[in-house]
Formats: structure tokens, sequence, C-alpha cells
């Protein structure tokens, strides 16, 4: 995949009394980054905003200190619903735009006037955060996990990706609206479910190179593997319950034609030798069956979808 031409964004300074700015961070366990994130990060913003996401240790207090608004989430509930919320208290909020980043110190505050160049501007309705440079020295192990995510994004409906999984992003009023209204992850594949709203949506993005350290920090409470699975499980997911028909029942009528192809050959067969193959015969029964069973399984996902998406344009919000 050919990485997406990006430009090094002018940085704007945002104003008091111009468009008004959210800078969320939902983190867990960050009490030795959270304070100074959230310094450097008042700078760009009418409000810092962190959820907390059942933090141990000191990170709601020393955030409170730091003159964070901090909202805590009711127990462990995962980085998705931390960033939900975000876009909600956007959203309730009317802000202009929304920076979201990490506490993990790992996101440089001071490029969220980079980010927010080109949605002040009025030019896109997303800014993405994308890792590049020097200072961005990825570990090897998670360039490939990155590079699988990316493919395994692109595939679930997000089109051309260049950095996935990156948290460091801005977003306009539009894309506030529609994040509001569409994202429904908990989890760590948040990012990735963005990017599947973002084309749905058509909303217009630009990717804005940014810095990311890996000095030995590293804010993910879970491991590497485990973070991949998690995200490639939720991919599947929002493949499967958004496009049935493309992702189920495409590949069960060609699984059905495969059993119905098997069972002509083995009719055949006993017609020219009055031999039954009785291996040929099960394995034909068991594709059809199979194949059969999934188109079923996608019609009934495609009604399901269609059931969801009138309840939820008669449901306010």
């Amino acid at each position: 995949m050919e990485p997406i031409e990006t430009r090094q964004a002018a940085p704007v300074h945002v104003t008091r009394g111009g468009p008004r700015v959210l800078v969320a961070i939902p983190c867990y366990n960050e009490e030795l980054a959270i304070a100074g994130v959230v310094l450097r990060a008042k700078r760009f913003a009418d409000e810092v905003l962190v959820i907390d996401d059942g933090s141990k240790d000191q990170t709601v207090a020393l955030a409170t200190m730091a003159g964070a608004t901090v909202l805590q989430n009711p127990g462990n509930k995962g980085k998705g619903y931390g960033v939900r919320r975000a876009f909600q208290h956007a959203h309730d909020g009317g802000y202009d735009a929304l920076v979201l980043l990490d506490g993990d110190g790992q996101h440089d505050p001071d490029e969220i006037p980079l980010l927010l160049d080109p949605i002040l501007k009025g030019e896109k309705d997303v800014a993405l955060g994308f890792r590049f440079g020097d200072k961005t020295e990825m570990p090897m192990w998670r360039r490939v996990g990155k590079r699988v995510l990316d493919y395994a994004t692109a595939a679930g409906g997000a089109g051309v990706v260049t950095d996935s999984q990156c948290g460091y992003r801005a977003f306009g009023r539009r894309a506030i609206a529609e994040m509001t209204a569409k994202l429904q992850g908990d989890g760590f594949s948040i990012e990735s479910e963005q990017l599947v709203v973002m084309k749905d949506a058509s909303l217009s993005f630009e990717n804005v190179r940014i810095h990311c350290k890996y000095d030995g920090i590293d804010g993910s409470t879970k491991g590497p593997v485990e973070h991949a699975v998690g995200v490639l499980t939720s991919i599947f997911d929002m493949m499967t319950s958004k496009h049935p028909m493309r992702f189920i029942a495409f590949p069960s009528a060609a699984i059905l034609l495969a059993g119905v192809a098997l069972g002509i050959t083995t009719i055949r067969h006993y017609n020219n030798t009055h031999s039954f193959l009785i291996a040929y015969a099960l394995g034909s029964a068991t594709l059809a069956i199979l194949g059969t069973m999934g188109i079923l399984v996608a019609i009934m996902l495609k009604m399901i979808s269609h059931m969801e998406r009138r309840i939820a344009k008669r449901v306010p919000r």
C-alpha cells in the first residue's frame, strides 16, 4: 500500500474569542505523565478534558490539579468508551474542534496547532496524525503490527490508510457530529472505527506529520499480541455487521457453488461407473449446508442493520 501524500501544516495559534477547541485525553494509570500533558495542552484549548478509565493511581488527582476537567468512567470500560465520551462532551458543548491525544507522553502537545490547522481553516473535517520523522523511533514489532492493522482497517471499509492506529487526531464540527452518532466500540479498535465512519460519511481529511516518543514509555494496558488480536477481532465484527453481503453472503455463495459442483461430479461419476463416491457426496452436502447457512445469516444481518438504521432515524439522541 502506497502511503498517502502529506504536507507539513503551518502552526495556528488558538485565540480566545475565536473557534472553541476541546482537547480530550483518554487515559488509565498515567500519573507519571498526565499533569505535564494537561499543562502543555491548555495553551491551545478552551478546555482540557481527561477521561479516566478507572485508574488505580493518582491520575485523577494530578489531572485535576493541572486544571483539567475530569470525567471518570464507571470502572475500566476501555479506550473506545472514553473516546466516545469525549465526542459526546464536544458535541454537547458546541465545540468547533476536538483534539484527541494519549496521556502517556508519547504525543507532543506542542503539535496540537498542526492538527488544528486544516480544521480551523475550514479545509478538512478531520486531521489524522501520521507518525513520521527521526524523532519517531517506532520499534520494529510496532511497525509490523501497525502495517497489519493498516491493511485490516482498509479491508474493513476505511479505504486507503496511512496510520490507522495513531490516536493523535483533530475533528471539526461535522466530524464530531458524525462520530458522536455512529461510534459504537469500547476497545482499542476505536481508531479504526473512526476511519470507517469517516469513509461512510464522506468526511474530508488530511494526514499531518507528527512525532511520537518511544523512549521506554508505553501506555498500553495490554500486550502487543492481545492488542492486535482485539483490534483485528473488532474490525472483523465491523466488516461482517456493516457489509454482510460482501463479507459473508458472497463467500458463502462461492462455497454453495463448490458444493453443487462437487455434487454434480458425484452424480456423473455414479452414472458412468455405478460406483458411489461417499466422501464426495458428504463433502458436497457439507459445503451446500455451510453455504446456505452463510447466505441466510448474511440476509438476517442485513435485515437487522436496516432495522437499526430505521430506529436510529426515529429515536432522538
